[in-house]
């Protein structure tokens, strides 16, 4: 789409990638980010803010719905319920998990 539109050179592109978990300290909170695989997209992570126990879902949760699989991307329903399945064992005794916002009701 950036190259299509010419603004390519507008883009944001990392300057680190990570395969199962990257953690770091931002500020003073401590921030691990945890890949599951394939969940609605091929590059799903969820952000565990460790200070406060919160965990943001991103686009894996929806309210009442569930999200686009996206197909050409790697993903499945099933591997989308693996993904949740890791979650819940994972950040059992959490405090809050956050959906995806854009389309909460």
């Amino acid at each position: 789409m950036a190259i299509a539109n010419k603004n390519e050179d507008k883009q944001l592109y990392p300057d680190q990638t990570f395969t199962d978990t990257w953690s770091d300290k931002i500020a003073k909170q401590k921030v691990t980010l945890y890949y599951y695989g394939a969940g609605h997209t091929d590059g799903d992570a969820l952000v565990h803010f460790e200070n406060q126990n919160v965990v943001h879902m991103g686009d894996l949760v929806f309210n009442r719905r569930h999200p686009f699989v996206d197909r050409s991307a790697g993903a499945n329903m099933s591997s989308w319920m693996q993904v949740l399945d890791k979650a819940v064992a994972k950040f059992d005794a959490i405090r809050h998990l956050c959906m995806s916002c854009r389309y909460w009701l």
